[in-house]
């Protein structure tokens, strides 16, 4: 459970938002409102030290009349409503300047609907203060910049290795042989011959052999070299940005009770003010805009239901200007 609270320069705004809240299903029972301002027959008046004269309605007067655990006055039923110590005094004083205080209790999935209530008929004025607020949305756009990087982009690969080819050649080569060859023949003997003695030759023969001499030589160049060019690349790609769209949000439209003026004049005229009936066509506008039928039959109960917790025995005084407002939607 949470306490939710916000203070209103006006009693009006306050009872609104306690229409409000009824008609969000919010737990009527727990709203408490305290306001030193003239309230006619809509509060019960109570007497607090410090303040004075007030008016409260029957949660505010019960809290009022004290608590076992935080005793009575102003702050044992800002205690009991769970105002923190801090802002007790605050909330007492605001009071005391004239304006009106409301505080519901309420589960913590109702506390974003009853914050939102209270924050709009109070105008935005929160009973903490509050620094103001900056929202920054940064607007992000993404930019392209293209450079370079080097890649493999394939190439050559050169291997040289040594292989062995037959070959055949001829070439003319020389030898020599020795013939022996034996003649009969018959003269004499020269005298100065010596033909009678031991002897001995040697004749040789030569022949030529084929003689292999390898030489390397040069006989083809393999140049290898790199070009450079250049060509030009088209690069497509997809840029994100962030694109901040602003739309004024509405304003809840304000009340006007003199559109109902030629009904007052008619129905209440000498017996009430406008501004005291004034709440109950309000409430049938807002009823209208809630309901999600057009069977006045079927809402009434409800309606008369809702306004009975704010506006004790009062249903049949103002119903009229409650259906004035529904009719008018």
């Amino acid at each position: 459970m949470k306490t939710i609270y916000r203070v209103f320069d006006r009693y009006d705004q306050a009872e609104r938002a306690m229409h409000a809240l009824a008609l969000a299903g919010l737990p009527v029972e727990r709203i408490a409102v305290l306001t030193a301002q003239q309230v006619d027959g809509k509060m019960f008046p109570v007497e607090i030290p410090g303040i004075g004269h007030a008016a409260a309605n029957a949660r505010m007067r019960e809290l009022l009349s004290g608590t076992p655990s935080a005793g009575s006055g102003m702050r044992g039923a800002l205690l009991g409503l769970g105002v923190s110590s801090a802002e007790i005094e605050r909330c007492a004083e605001e009071v005391r300047r004239g304006r009106t205080l409301e505080a519901i209790v309420v589960d913590d999935a109702q506390v974003a609907s009853a914050s939102a209530i209270l924050s709009r008929f109070a105008g935005d004025e929160r009973a903490e203060p509050t620094e103001p607020v900056e929202i920054v949305v940064p607007v992000i756009r993404e930019e392209l910049e293209v450079g370079t990087r080097e890649v493999e982009a394939g190439g050559v690969r050169i291997t040289s290795h040594v292989r062995e080819v037959p070959v055949e050649q001829t070439i003319t080569v020389r030898e020599e042989r020795v013939t022996v060859e034996r003649r009969i023949i018959d003269r004499p003997i020269d005298e100065g011959d010596d033909a009678l003695r031991d002897r001995s030759f040697d004749l040789n023969a030569v022949a030529e052999e084929p003689v292999v001499t390898k030489r390397a030589r040069v006989t083809e160049e393999i140049h290898i070299h790199k070009d450079r060019g250049e060509r030009v690349a088209k690069v497509n790609e997809t840029l994100r940005h962030t694109d901040v769209k602003v739309a004024e949000i509405p304003v809840d439209r304000t009340f006007d009770a003199s559109r109902y003026q030629d009904h007052f004049d008619k129905t209440y005229a000498g017996r009430y003010d406008l501004k005291t009936v004034a709440p109950a066509y309000e409430f049938g506008e807002r009823l209208a805009r809630a309901a999600n039928t057009s069977d006045w039959s079927l809402v009434e109960p409800h309606a008369k239901e809702t306004w009975e917790r704010t506006n004790p025995g009062s249903w049949d005084r103002f119903k009229a200007a409650v259906l004035a407002g529904w009719h008018r939607r």
